[in-house]
């Protein structure tokens, strides 16, 4: 009479865990680099709404702001562009803006964990619509993150 042994061999578990190792050291890699990806259009929706922000302060004031993040207590055009932080929503990048009488440009610069994406570390926009990106290594790169 035979006996049948049901299950896996350990050569059968080694195996299968090499396999299931190998694509997992293939796959995180790209899925940290989409995720950084999706990442840059926060805040590249974010520079748009700040550019829209800033028309509608020239609009009251005749100037542009370089206050971004509203005071605590503030009135008229000390409150700036009324924002209640100078951080994305999700905080994974800094919004800064320098604005004068005539012009502005609002800026977006990576913050957290998002400052390991080193091909659009910063990322910009002018009053006259202009966007500009840098990476790392201060290139301008704004085919690929605008």
């Amino acid at each position: 009479m035979k006996i049948y042994v049901k299950g896996f061999t350990v050569i059968e578990v080694v195996v299968a865990m090499v396999i299931v190792s190998i694509l997992a050291a293939i796959a995180y890699p790209s899925y940290v680099s989409q995720l950084r990806k999706s990442r840059r259009a926060e805040a590249t929706t974010q520079l748009v709404s700040l550019a829209q922000a800033q028309e509608r302060f020239f609009s009251r004031y005749r100037t542009y702001t370089s206050v971004v993040p509203a005071p605590a207590s503030c009135a008229g055009q000390a409150c700036g562009l009324e924002e209640s932080s100078s951080y994305s929503e999700n905080e994974y990048y800094e919004l800064t803006a320098d604005g004068n009488a005539t012009s502005y440009t609002l800026t977006a610069t990576a913050n957290g964990p998002q400052t390991e994406d080193t091909d659009c570390r910063t990322l910009s926009i002018n009053s006259v619509g202009v966007k500009t990106a840098t990476n790392a290594a201060g290139q301008d790169v704004i085919d690929q993150c605008w």
